[in-house]
């Protein structure tokens, strides 16, 4: 016969509504009672883990201490399914800044005698062991090893220890430095943007820019021209986007061409980037080399100063779309974050409001981006397969403009759109059609 407490049985089978209130968990922990929080938590840890994860994690942790992390370990391994909802940032979260460095080191040493035969907890538990902060000892290992084999993946094993440590500056060094005795043109490529990553993180914007400039130059890519975006306006940076620049020109490959006008709409050369755009044939969109695919990008975050755009809106897939996913990411398990954190339009939205300056031409962006619409309307009349995408900017460049343009302007420019494809009834439908009717008042919202 099961074992009663209160008007709760222990038992697995016990349902929700048998079980101690939240509320009552809660109170525990608030009074620091953690042994009671345990107690309470007891039925609930197997069947609803993603509910009390954190009330766990909080109750395991107790004063904290190696202590306290060796009990979140033991937590874990008698509870697997805990494991996917205990991420780094949650535990961070619950232990005081000072304590973490102890706490982590218990949670690692007690992580390390686990044996799990869950699938997802092993998953969950590798990602956590990766990213937490090493020990002295640890770490000296890995200089020494990444030093003897000269090998990439223990070079990069060393910066993630180094990252996960917090050490950013030392990483960046040590990232720099190993990229110069490289052998492969691509392990060399990949150890300047970590560097330029981890300098970002150690706070040293003209190191970021001088690393990921010559990550640029040995290896030109749309997104590593984008990674340039994100750095403060001052000289230093300045003066590596104004060099890159200067060199890429000698460049004839495709993506150096895109790499290019990027960096000339990040310099300020609006206009130039724009001649470029208006000179490219609009059935070229998005092809090797094709600048106004990367014109009309900006142009459209810039229209809107301050607006973010969502991921899952039209233009924020259509943006996505313009550099492969993979590319964002960098390193798979990079402690120090993805290359671009929300891909082009956080990109160009953060290059914006370091220079305020483009701020100011917002309606020149506004204008641009629309004479650029207007061309690829004309341009991919016949394009039947293309017409979807046509109506994807148009779209996009009308929610861009809902409250900086009048409504019935905005109304007549869209009508006016669709009216130049009078002959093709699918594209006008696609102009029509991914434009919604806005709402009485409102002014469209952020896109």
């Amino acid at each position: 016969m099961p074992r009663r407490l209160g008007r709760w049985r222990e038992e697995a089978g016990g349902t929700l509504a048998e079980r101690p209130a939240l509320e009552a968990i809660d109170a525990a922990l608030a009074e620091g009672d953690a042994a009671a929080a345990g107690r309470l938590l007891a039925p609930w840890l197997d069947q609803a883990p993603l509910a009390v994860a954190e009330r766990a994690a909080r109750a395991a942790l107790g004063t904290g201490g190696r202590a306290g992390g060796h009990r979140l370990a033991l937590l874990i391994g008698a509870h697997p399914a805990l494991a996917p909802a205990l991420t780094l940032p949650h535990l961070q979260a619950l232990v005081p800044a000072g304590d973490w460095p102890a706490v982590a080191a218990g949670l690692r040493l007690g992580i390390d005698g686990l044996a799990l035969d869950d699938p997802a907890a092993v998953q969950a538990c590798a990602r956590l062991l990766h990213l937490l902060p090493r020990s002295p000892g640890e770490l000296d290992e890995l200089r020494e090893r990444a030093a003897r084999m000269l090998q990439a993946r223990h070079v990069h094993a060393l910066l993630d220890g180094l990252a996960a440590s917090g050490r950013w500056a030392e990483a960046a060094d040590a990232a720099a430095a190993h990229a110069r005795e490289a052998r492969r043109a691509d392990q060399r490529v990949a150890l300047l943007d970590r560097a330029a990553l981890l300098s970002r993180r150690a706070g040293d914007g003209a190191a970021a820019a001088r690393h990921a400039g010559r990550a640029l130059l040995l290896s030109p890519r749309p997104w590593r021209a984008y990674a340039l975006y994100g750095l403060p306006d001052n000289d230093a940076t300045n003066a590596v986007l104004d060099g890159v620049l200067d060199e890429i020109y000698d460049d004839e490959e495709p993506d150096a061409a895109s790499c290019q006008v990027i960096l000339e709409l990040g310099s300020g050369a609006l206009e130039l980037a724009m001649d470029r755009a208006e000179a490219a044939p609009p059935r070229g969109l998005g092809g090797p080399g094709d600048p106004l695919q990367w014109v009309l990008a900006g142009l459209l975050v810039w229209g809107r100063p301050g607006a973010a755009v969502a991921v899952d809106s039209p233009l924020g897939g259509w943006l996505a779309d313009r550099v492969a996913g993979a590319a964002l990411r960098g390193h798979p398990l990079a402690v120090e974050g993805p290359v671009l954190p929300g891909g082009i339009a956080a990109a160009c939205r953060v290059h914006q409001q370091l220079r305020p300056a483009l701020g100011v031409e917002a309606g020149w962006a506004r204008g641009s981006a629309l004479a650029l619409i207007t061309r690829l309307v004309d341009g991919l009349a016949g394009e039947r397969a293309r017409y979807a995408e046509v109506g994807t900017l148009v779209g996009a460049w009308a929610a861009r403009a809902a409250g900086r343009v009048p409504g019935p302007e905005l109304a007549g420019i869209v009508a006016g759109l669709a009216g130049r494809a009078r002959r093709h009834a699918a594209l006008r439908r696609a102009i029509l059609s991914a434009v919604p009717a806005p709402a009485p008042g409102g002014d469209g919202g952020p896109d």
